[in-house]
């Protein structure tokens, strides 16, 4: 998703430089949307992660071998679980939002049509230098 964005705020400054016009309104409030979404993951990510460690110490600091013994483990896979789900179900909220899945649609078209005209630009100089060869022994 991060490139994705990445890629998309590069063609508005592109585009921005070559017809010389301001960005988009709606360029502009999806940036600011991703911006809002990933600072609320991060905030969310890193509050799990002190929950976490902060019942892991009072697990250490205490002196019960058994429940340290039962409880740490599952403490621990509890919390990569967690993180995986948290993650996944950030980028299913991203995917699912509809400027985003417009933005991305629109950036992926974009990447596409770019290395279609590349390879027919270089398709085009290919053919013409073999033409121009042919040319040149034909008059030789």
């Amino acid at each position: 998703m991060i490139l994705v964005v990445s890629f998309s705020h590069r063609n508005d400054y592109r585009g921005h430089q070559e017809t010389r016009t301001t960005l988009t309104e709606i360029s502009n409030g999806f940036h600011r949307r991703f911006i809002f979404t990933m600072t609320i993951q991060v905030l969310a990510t890193v509050s799990c992660l002190l929950m976490w460690t902060t019942l892991l110490a009072k697990f250490a600091i205490s002196g019960d071998e058994n429940l340290k013994h039962s409880a740490v483990p599952a403490l621990i896979i509890t919390f990569y679980i967690y993180n995986i789900n948290h993650i996944k179900s950030f980028y299913v909220l991203v995917f699912t939002l509809k400027d985003f899945r417009e933005k991305f649609i629109e950036t992926c078209s974009s990447i596409r049509r770019r290395r279609a005209r590349s390879t027919t630009e270089y398709h085009f100089v290919e053919n013409t230098h073999t033409r121009l060869s042919e040319d040149q022994e034909t008059h030789l």
